[in-house]
């Protein structure tokens, strides 16, 4: 029979074996693991980036139907009016 020793040691072996084949050469492998981590990461920060920027966006709008200054400044600079009487002028162009 084989010493209890031994026994041990095999199986820590076919144990080290197995998990190496698993992490490295399965489809869920540590790689794997690793670039979904980093893809994870960049798509917070995008997630960040777009919440900064929906917050000003909204405030922005809050301003806009709060304040009726606000909101001529911003039709005028829109439509290139300077005053109500200011109308835009088309051309058309012959060629």
């Amino acid at each position: 029979m084989i010493p209890q020793n031994k026994l041990k040691v095999f199986i820590l072996f076919l144990t080290t074996i197995f998990l190496t084949h698993y992490f490295f050469f399965s489809k869920k492998n540590i790689i794997m693991l690793i670039e979904n981590v980093d893809s994870i990461e960049e798509k917070k920060k995008k997630i960040s980036d777009l919440s900064i920027k929906k917050h000003h966006l909204d405030n922005k709008f809050n301003e806009f139907k709060k304040n009726s200054d606000f909101r001529k400044l911003i039709v005028k600079e829109k439509l290139f009016y300077k005053d109500q009487s200011d109308r835009v002028i088309l051309y058309e162009l012959e060629h």
